[in-house]
């Protein structure tokens, strides 16, 4: 594969993609939001075509061979997206600014509701998606999506606690008040 970059350029008063493969330029003919190109170069999701009423946008998806190949819709209704690992790209659709909260996709297929969008964490060792549901202030119910099935960890953890360490180990601080957790 040759070096793959996206590039943007303003056009006629707004701004342009391209995804440049070598010699080969092709346009990105939406009006886009962001972009993210897999680590590898061979895949790229563009969220673009914002509704300026739900501040919602379409989520498009393109492999990248020698060039950029047919950019597909895969989902209307989409507010956030990434790369949580080299190769798995998550997003939430049916988001609810009130709450921070919507359906988390990822793998092709729906994960959970009531999603808490920056809890999103992905665990290479163990290869688990974590992430919080039932978000009340800062703590909600910590879930674990593995092998095509979802399971609640543990509840009342703390949503800004969740990290994984370089070791790949997962840490949390469940029953957090006055400043002290478990």
């Amino acid at each position: 594969l040759s070096p793959v970059l996206v590039v943007n350029y303003v056009d006629s008063d707004s701004i342009s993609y391209s995804v440049v493969v070598g010699s080969k330029v092709s346009k990105i003919n939406h009006s886009v939001i962001t972009v993210n190109l897999s680590e590898d170069g061979s895949e790229i999701y563009i969220l673009a075509d914002l509704d300026t009423k739900t501040m919602l946008g379409s989520l498009y998806q393109a492999k990248i061979t020698s060039e950029l190949k047919e950019i597909k819709k895969v989902s209307d209704g989409v507010a956030y997206g990434k790369y949580v690992s080299d190769d798995i790209y998550v997003y939430m659709n049916d988001y609810e600014v009130e709450t921070g909260t919507g359906t988390l996709y990822a793998f092709g297929k729906e994960i959970a509701k009531n999603v808490s969008w920056n809890s999103v964490l992905y665990s290479e060792k163990d290869e688990s998606l974590y992430f919080f549901t039932d978000k009340k202030d800062n703590n909600g119910t910590l879930n674990c999506y593995k092998s095509g099935n979802t399971n609640s960890v543990m509840k009342d953890v703390r949503i800004d606690s969740l990290t994984i360490n370089h070791n790949n180990d997962v840490l949390f601080l469940h029953d957090f008040k006055n400043g002290e957790g478990i």
